[in-house]
């Protein structure tokens, strides 16, 4: 039962990447970028409220941490009774006038998912093995590590917040600057471990990081053409998923590969590589938009 129903759960929140795409559609193309960095804010301030919320539930009785999801019927009612569609795209009729047009996405996206699965998929090493790596170097617990991951998240609250301004200046630039974030804040980590700096460099990480995200997200909008946005943020989402699922094994590929004192600290090492590689491909490619941003 367990597993049906957190398989029915996951199909459930696999749908809700599709909000991404219903914030770009539904706002205009100027102010789209902020509403994304609005809506990363809002989950993080959520997620890091739930968490001792459902900390407490589990302690009456473990089962009792899933009453949680039972928010999600306040979430139905408001988009079912309040939310208002984006007007459709108009899509592009055959000379026939019966079958329409396959939506096809852009090839930059595919260039996109790339991107984000590597920065997902080697960076949640730093989530993961954070309270190892402070434990086999005798400077904090599994406790610290949870204080350090709430600094990763506020980081990336922080820089969300002006996501808006960032892209209205320079969204093109915007990848560069962020993977430059994640690798100063890894490698402070890395070969300075101090909890001071560690504290410093999760935030800057955070930072780095989750605007990275939203970037890849609204960049995929930015180069498609209208009809296929919410397909391109989608895969872009799946993508994502895909780097999550998989980064454990990217970890153990980076330890067979740098092979340091453990394999946290190989996976470490073969983030910075990986957002250096990501750094310099991100500022030499040039983006191809649909259309100007406003």
């Amino acid at each position: 039962v367990l597993f049906r129903s957190r398989a029915i759960l996951g199909v459930g929140v696999g749908i809700l990447g599709i909000k991404n795409a219903l914030i770009i559609k539904a706002s205009p193309a100027s102010k789209s970028s902020a509403y994304l960095g609005y809506s990363a804010v809002c989950f993080n301030v959520v997620n890091s409220l739930a968490s001792p919320l459902v900390g407490a539930l589990a302690d009456k009785k473990w089962n009792y941490s899933f009453l949680i999801h039972l928010v999600a019927i306040l979430v139905a009612i408001l988009v079912i009774f309040f939310f208002k569609e984006p007007e459709e795209v108009k899509t592009t009729v055959s000379s026939e006038g019966k079958k329409k047009e396959k939506v096809k996405v852009d090839g930059q996206v595919y260039v996109i998912m790339a991107i984000i699965f590597l920065m997902t998929g080697t960076l949640y090493s730093f989530l993961t093995g954070m309270s190892t790596y402070l434990t086999n170097k005798g400077i904090g617990n599994a406790a610290m590590a949870g204080t350090m991951l709430s600094l990763y998240t506020i980081g990336g609250a922080v820089g969300n917040l002006f996501l808006g301004k960032i892209h209205a200046k320079m969204i093109k630039k915007t990848l560069p600057l962020t993977a430059a974030l994640v690798v100063i804040g890894q490698a402070a980590v890395l070969y300075i471990p101090n909890i001071i700096v560690i504290s410093i460099a999760c935030l800057i990480a955070g930072c780095g990081y989750m605007v990275g995200m939203y970037t890849c997200i609204k960049l995929s909008s930015s180069v498609s053409e209208p009809k296929s946005i919410a397909t391109a943020t989608l895969f872009v989402q799946a993508a994502l998923q895909a780097g999550v699922f998989l980064h454990s094994y990217i970890i153990e590929i980076f330890h067979t590969v740098f092979r340091m004192s453990t394999n946290v600290e190989s996976a470490f090492l073969g983030t910075i590589v990986v957002y250096v590689v990501i750094l310099i491909f991100t500022s030499l490619y040039k983006f191809r938009f649909y259309e100007k941003e406003a």
